[in-house]
Formats: C-alpha cells, sequence, structure tokens
C-alpha cells in the first residue's frame, strides 16, 4: 500500500488542473420533479437502487432525523425508513455497493459532513437496500458502522463512492486546496475503525465565490466513469476498478450552472444519464433532474 500512495502522490504533483479546459454546455438537461414533500429539505446525496431501480435513494444532511428516502425522478418520496443504531452529525452521501456476504447490494451512507472542520472522526454506515415490494419498511436498523479518522486532520467531505470490490472513496469537498481523496479499503469495515490518509487529490479549482466546491460523485453502472460534482459543473473522469483510475485530469466538465436552487446530490440513472438533486434553497424547492453529458 505504500508503494501505491507513494505513486499516487507523485500523480498528484504532476497532475495539471482543470483550469484550462472549459466546461460544455450538457447535451440534455430536463427537469422532471420538484421536492415538494416537507421531509425532504436537503437532499444531499443520491444514488439509484438497484434491488428498486425505479426509485433513488436520498437523505437529508445536519439537523434532521436519521431517515432513508426514496423518491421517484418527479421528487415524490415513496418510502421514508428511520434508522436505528445511526445518529446523523451530518450526513452528506450516500452510495451502493457490495454486502459483505456478496447476496443484495448494500447502501452505504456518510456522515461525514464537516463545514467547519472540528470533527475528530466521522462514521460510514451500512445496511442491506431494503425492498420496497410489497410494502415499504418504516423502520431499521443499521447493519454495520465504521469511524474513520483522517491522518491529514480534520476535513469536510461530501461525497462518496463505493467500487465493486467494496472499497469506499471519499472525495473532500475543497474549502482550502484541492479536494482530497481517501480510499477506505473494504477490509477496513471487519475492525471497526480506521484511520485513512489522502492519497490523490481532483484537479478542480475549488472554491466558494466560484461556486466550485464540490458535493457529490458517482460511479457509473459498468464502473467506467467516475462523475464528481459541484454547484455548477460535473466533471468526468475514467475509472477502473479495483484502483482509482486516472484523476490526473478530467476527460470533460459539463456545465449544468443556474439550473437548480443549490445542487448537491448525483446518480447514475443509467450509464448515459445524470441525476441530479438540489436542496431547498430559501423559496425554492429542490429540484430533480435528468442530464446528458458529452462523451457519456
Amino acid at each position: 500500500m505504500r508503494a501505491v500512495v507513494q505513486g499516487l502522490a507523485l500523480l498528484w504533483l504532476a497532475a495539471p488542473t482543470a483550469a484550462a479546459q472549459r466546461p460544455e454546455p450538457a447535451l440534455e438537461i430536463r427537469e422532471t420533479g420538484r421536492m415538494t414533500d416537507p421531509r425532504v429539505p436537503e437532499s444531499s446525496g443520491a444514488i439509484r437502487g438497484v434491488v428498486n431501480p425505479d426509485v433513488v435513494w436520498t437523505i437529508n444532511d445536519s439537523g434532521n432525523p436519521p431517515t432513508l428516502f426514496a423518491i421517484d425522478t418527479t421528487g415524490r418520496v415513496r418510502a421514508a425508513i428511520d434508522l436505528t443504531n445511526a445518529t446523523n452529525v451530518d450526513w452528506e452521501a450516500i452510495s451502493i455497493g457490495p454486502c459483505p456476504r456478496k447476496t443484495d447490494p448494500c447502501l452505504y451512507l456518510g456522515d461525514v459532513g464537516d463545514n467547519f472542520s472540528g470533527r475528530g472522526s466521522v462514521t460510514l454506515y451500512r445496511l442491506p437496500e431494503p425492498r420496497l415490494a410489497p410494502s415499504p419498511p418504516t423502520r431499521l436498523a443499521v447493519r454495520d458502522s465504521l469511524v474513520v479518522r483522517y491522518t491529514s486532520g480534520p476535513e469536510d467531505v461530501e461525497s462518496l463512492v463505493v467500487t465493486a470490490s467494496g472499497d469506499a472513496l471519499l472525495f473532500g469537498k475543497g474549502w482550502r486546496s484541492r479536494p482530497h481523496v481517501f480510499l477506505v479499503p473494504d477490509s477496513a469495515w471487519t475492525g471497526g475503525r480506521y484511520r485513512a490518509a489522502p492519497v490523490d487529490s481532483l484537479p478542480i479549482e475549488t472554491g466558494l465565490l466560484r461556486d466550485a466546491l464540490v458535493t457529490d460523485a458517482a460511479l457509473s453502472p459498468d464502473q467506467r466513469w467516475l462523475a464528481v460534482r459541484t454547484y455548477r459543473a460535473i466533471y468526468l473522469f475514467r475509472h477502473s476498478s479495483p484502483g482509482l483510475g486516472d484523476l490526473r485530469h478530467p476527460v470533460g466538465i459539463c456545465d449544468v450552472s443556474g439550473r437548480e436552487p443549490q445542487g448537491e446530490g448525483l446518480a447514475f440513472w443509467d450509464s448515459h444519464t445524470l441525476v441530479l438533486t438540489s436542496e431547498r434553497l430559501f423559496a425554492a424547492d429542490g429540484t430533480v433532474l435528468l442530464v446528458r453529458c458529452p462523451g457519456l
């Protein structure tokens, strides 16, 4: 692992930024719904279901109960499931990946938000994707939890993807520098605690003033593409599993600026279409967008 980390560090030092690349207009942006349900004011992450492929799973962030929501692309809540054995300090990310016994897929929830960089540790939760038919459960117990500490100190993270091998990639929001990338291997769940070191950085010039903070990420169903979003754009990277793929530069940047109140969630609906969810902002309800980007 040390050699891998050293090699990735060298790639980071040599990596060009994405500043020279111009965002391209999306091929299609279609608003399919709005989240008017008061139970989901802050859709902070999104992932399409596998057991339930007609829904998108989402969560609220800090100040809200530990509840898992299934919505459709119109924004209608199809299920609200209260989770026990879990605490919502600042839930910001959700992904899907293998379960320990490799049966049904598991949902991975990231209690990883840290706007003020004051948390000594964060927590990942894992549970089998609930089946919504014939009737959805209203209460479930979280099966596993993993406490993660960053060797580089507290970090605000809002993005989580889980690879086909069960490894988790966490992406920093990028308040102070290029967003750090942390790798949490599948084996870490055995011990319940893990110290994660930065293994790479995304070549995205971030900053609040330019609306370029990283708010979510997603892997395509075939694991070939990694999409990372900010408030204004979607960055596409080639991905290989196992491994991080080529994070030195994006192969495309897709402009989605001005189409959401506050863009937060990102998921692949299929290999060529992305789902974007937004938080409510002031009087504007959160939106659900289906987006096609050049190159996908």
